[in-house]
């Protein structure tokens, strides 16, 4: 409310004057520099008694907020809110807000994330989010107390099941005092892999060339798996483990193929087997024993036809059993060839039977045995009829080509009785189109 103080007697009796002559007109008199405004309610301290108050914090009431405080002004109580953002005095410690006052003057709890709480566990991380205190679990395998580790945000002993590298290990649970590594997991030595080697820090996978034996190896890289790799005196198990084909006393035992003996994997003297092919006549296997590549009746043999010969294979005019051939051969059958499709002279990757498609160079521009459209402009193989609004060749694309746009077609211009007849043009699709009459002198 409006409070008059200090005013002077001379102005009071102005005043009065002038309330009494002109009503309201009292407080235009009044000099306006000696009013201030009090938050006080009611009419305390204007009785002219004395002041009001002399300090606030004994004379003024309580404002009931941390943020709005007593103040005594010129003897009159009154009160001043403190800026937004001021922290209010009363604290929560490590619950990640901090109190302070809002624009209304109120304590408001506002989201601190510096003002963490502890939970004393070395297995969990202690955080504040948006105002709300957490404790989530440390990555598992995260060395903790005593030479242990945390999981599952508890400190636990170290062992070969708990799926964490840690120890001796030289990977996840494998390698030192652990069961060695799989491939590809970590190594510091051979010993710490199951197959033996350890390159660059790194367990790999066994070889038949990695100087170790390893796998189901007879000796070192070779026999078993490795096949029949291993030199004469090497260790074997049978003759499949030797080059030669002969194990004797679990050593490898020294063959040839010149010296006139039927021995290794020979299936006639000196050839088949792991030796040369056989002659027609010789005894045999497997085809793969003749120089042919036809074994009947376990002889080698000249063949007749393609039925004497294996799958994907043919009988050329050799007589021997050939591979069919790869796209872009020349061929004179279609099952003479891989793709099962003999093109324009070409085994050719696909059967290619559509309008304008070819399957040799000469034809598409390309590679011989690689199906494509025919170059454009051309018809090798007259499959383009000459038509109205139809070029008569492929079109580069794949189809007969159509004439160009506004190509003239149909009726030639003429002029009749006043009519002119124009000239019928080409759509560029193929079509002629009739391009109407217009009038004529």
């Amino acid at each position: 409310m409006k409070v008059i103080r200090n005013i002077t007697a001379a102005a009071l009796a102005v005043g009065l004057v002038s309330l009494l002559g002109m009503g309201c007109e009292i407080i235009s008199s009044v000099d306006h520099g000696l009013l201030e405004t009090s938050s006080t309610a009611g009419s305390g301290g204007a009785g002219g008694s004395g002041p009001e108050c002399v300090d606030a914090a004994v004379d003024c009431p309580a404002t009931g907020s941390e943020c709005v405080v007593a103040t005594c002004e010129g003897g009159v109580c009154g009160t001043m809110q403190l800026a937004e953002g001021t922290p209010a005095a009363t604290q929560t410690p490590a619950d990640c807000n901090v109190a302070q006052c809002d624009a209304a003057g109120e304590v408001v709890n506002v989201a601190d994330d510096t003002d963490i709480a502890d939970d004393m566990n070395e297995c969990t991380d202690n955080l504040c989010d948006m105002g709300n205190t957490s404790h989530p679990n440390v990555a598992d395998g995260t060395s903790c107390t005593g030479g242990r580790i945390c999981v599952a945000g508890v400190c636990s002993d170290r062992t070969c099941t708990d799926t964490f590298k840690d120890g001796t290990e030289t990977d996840v649970d494998c390698g030192g005092a652990c069961a060695p590594c799989g491939d590809n997991l970590g190594c510091g030595a051979g010993v710490d892999c199951q197959s033996g080697v350890c390159t660059g820090g790194t367990c790999t996978p066994a070889t038949c060339s990695d100087t170790v034996k390893n796998q189901d190896e007879s000796d070192t890289d070779c026999g078993g798996i490795c096949g029949a790799t291993c030199g004469d005196n090497a260790v074997c198990n049978n003759g499949t483990d030797c080059v030669s084909g002969v194990c004797n006393a679990n050593a490898c035992q020294p063959a040839g193929c010149t010296d006139n003996t039927l021995n290794g994997d020979e299936t006639d003297v000196d050839c088949g087997g792991s030796c040369s092919p056989c002659v027609n006549g010789d005894v045999c296997a497997i085809a793969g024993d003749c120089q042919s590549n036809f074994c009947s009746g376990a002889m080698c043999a000249a063949c007749a036809g393609d039925n004497d010969c294996a799958a994907a294979e043919y009988c050329n005019g050799a007589a021997v059993c050939v591979p069919d051939d790869v796209d872009g051969t020349v061929c004179s059958a279609a099952g003479h060839c891989t793709s099962n499709n003999c093109v324009d002279g070409f085994c050719c990757n696909t059967a290619c039977g559509s309008t304008c498609q070819a399957c040799s160079a000469a034809k598409t521009g390309g590679a011989n045995g690689t199906c494509a459209n025919v170059t454009s402009g051309t018809d090798l193989d007259n499959e383009c009829a000459a038509a109205t609004c139809k070029t008569g060749t492929c079109n580069g694309n794949g189809a007969c080509g159509d004439s160009a746009l506004n190509s003239t077609c149909g009726s030639s211009p003429a002029c009749a009785a006043g009519v002119q007849t124009n000239q019928d043009l080409c759509n560029g699709t193929g079509t002629c189109t009739d391009n109407g009459t217009t009038s004529c002198g």
